[in-house]
């Protein structure tokens, strides 16, 4: 594949080359190319005058927006590591991602920094500074207002402000683009190290299969702190130099309107996402628009039969740099669990749980292989170790080849939980439970859901005499942790399943009726979801 430089080179080459083109549209409003370029050339001078250098790492946090995107584009120019955090992550998470990345700098908004407010003394004064995105409208800083202490913030104005030349730092798309954290079996994030050829690779091999074009939009509803947004969406648009629909988040409201609006005729999808579309009601003009092909994990018939729309089936996950497998548009032979074929000179191999590898049809670890992989994960070499070997990622999913070198997803060999598009790792869930006063121990699982893939479900041991109910324990796991890792599913138990060595038998779990006799979170909230 070679190396296509740095991302900054890259996106800058595309702007260079079409200045006015349309490249991403915002709440109503299109932003060029060479609009984009500039405004990341400004915000990159003011960076580096105030001390953003290479390797340093620079945290965000904050939902999608031009200017998320015109940052990223900034630090990584200067060669600096983008850390993303989930937006609506909690306290601790956030506390973890910036100091198991020891980022010196975070970019977030003021609600966002008000949230923060309590965030420990420590935390914040290894912070050198804060760079304050606008803040989104309708929304505010919270309640308890901006805390005063703390490392010196700047708005991106603030920023363009100040006089300084173009910075000048040599970035090769042999250098670390940003380290992606992502849930792992452990029960703690792990940070993949991305390389920055990743993402114009990602982009072009996606285009290509794709069959992207200068007149095409893409829609972004995916979060750009996730390779979804950025690797997925953004780059193969970049790539084609096709416009951008970029969504705050996600909204079914706001979907078919923004397509109208912004022209969108392709784009990711999750699965989840085509199952909310579906729940609007149906209209006669449900076919009267310009989206041509969704993207996704699966291919739901009824989405793509009642609004006409092609579905390209799609597999890969962070640390491969979102480079995996793809369908292709008008792809007649679709078959059940059918997740594509490699992208440009990537490889696939299935092994058994020796490593060995498996003839074509054999059920086993799908391992991948290609030129932008991840590093490793950040500070965590016995992890690294373990799923990198001999140049294969051990992605921990199940799948199988057929003769023709077509992937089928079968399952997953990891705990981990697929919720509405992110992934959650039971171990974290279960630890977060397990603190609490009242439990002895606990397992968590997932559970299948016609909208979100997956929903959490926790088996719960009580102590003697214990009243804990499911909305106390829940209010507890809220405080901790994410929504989306929050349990929808409480079921109290008085023992648990385990083999001759006390290991939970989770196989046991997964086979009972999966909400029968529990409590149930949508329900008692009366929200029918």
């Amino acid at each position: 594949m070679g190396d296509r430089g740095s991302a900054w080179d890259w996106v800058a080459a595309q702007a260079e080359r079409s200045p006015d083109r349309r490249f991403i549209f915002f709440e109503g409003e299109w932003l060029t190319y060479g609009d984009v370029v500039a405004r990341a050339d400004g915000v990159a001078r003011g960076l580096s005058v105030v001390g953003v250098s290479k390797g340093d790492r620079v945290a965000f946090l904050a939902g999608n927006s031009p200017d998320y995107f015109v940052t990223f584009l900034a630090v990584v120019r200067l060669g600096a590591l983008f850390v993303p955090i989930i937006d609506g992550s909690k306290l601790p998470e956030i506390e973890y991602v910036i100091n198991h990345s020891s980022s010196s700098y975070l970019v977030t908004d003021e609600a966002h920094l008000g949230e923060m407010g309590l965030a420990s003394a420590d935390l914040m004064a290894d912070l050198r500074h804060v760079f304050l995105l606008p803040q989104p409208e309708g929304d505010a800083a919270a309640e308890s207002g901006l805390p005063d202490a703390g490392p010196e913030r700047l708005t991106l104005d603030d920023l363009r402000a100040i006089e300084a030349p173009s910075p000048s730092v040599h970035v090769s798309g042999d250098d670390d683009l940003g380290i992606f954290y992502t849930s792992g079996t452990t029960g703690k994030p792990k940070g993949a190290v991305l390389p920055h050829r990743g993402l114009a690779e990602a982009g072009h091999l996606m285009a290509e299969r794709l069959q992207y074009g200068p007149d095409d939009v893409v829609l972004c509803a995916l979060p750009l702190f996730h390779v979804g947004g950025l690797h997925y969406c953004m780059a193969p648009a970049i790539a084609a130099r096709s416009g951008v629909m970029l969504q705050r988040r996600f909204s079914v409201s706001r979907f078919w309107a923004d397509v109208e609006k912004s022209g969108a005729t392709a784009g990711l999808l999750m699965p989840a996402m085509m199952a909310m579309l579906l729940t609007l009601p149906e209209a006669p003009d449900d076919r009267d628009h310009s989206l041509k092909l969704v993207c996704s994990h699966s291919r739901d018939q009824k989405f793509s039969g009642r609004f006409g729309v092609d579905i390209a089936t799609t597999w890969a996950l962070s640390e491969g740099s979102g480079i995996g497998t793809f369908t292709a548009p008008g792809y007649e032979r679709h078959e059940e669990n059918l997740i594509g074929w490699p992208l440009g000179n990537g490889e696939l191999k299935i092994v058994d749980e020796f490593g060995a590898a498996l003839p074509a049809g054999g059920v086993g670890e799908i391992c991948i292989r290609h030129d932008s992989l991840m590093r490793g994960y950040w500070n965590d070499s016995v992890q690294t170790r373990f799923t990198l070997r001999d140049g294969w990622l051990h992605t921990g999913d199940v799948g199988r080849l057929d003769d023709e070198g077509r992937l089928f997803f079968e399952g997953r060999v990891k705990n981990m939980i697929k919720r509405a598009g992110e992934n959650v790792a039971a171990e974290e869930v279960q630890a977060v439970i397990t603190q609490h006063p009242d439990v002895v121990e606990c397992a968590v699982i997932g559970v299948s859901d016609p909208i979100r893939t997956e929903e959490v479900k926790a088996f719960v041991v009580c102590t003697d005499g214990a009243s804990l109910s499911g909305e106390q324990l829940v209010e507890w796991c809220e405080e901790r942790l994410s929504s989306f890792k929050v349990p929808r599913y409480v079921d109290f138990t008085t023992d648990l399943p385990k083999s001759t060595t006390g290991k939970i038998q989770l196989f046991k779990l997964r086979a009972l009726p999966e909400q029968t006799g529990c409590w149930d979170r949508a329900a008692a909230e009366g929200t029918g979801r």
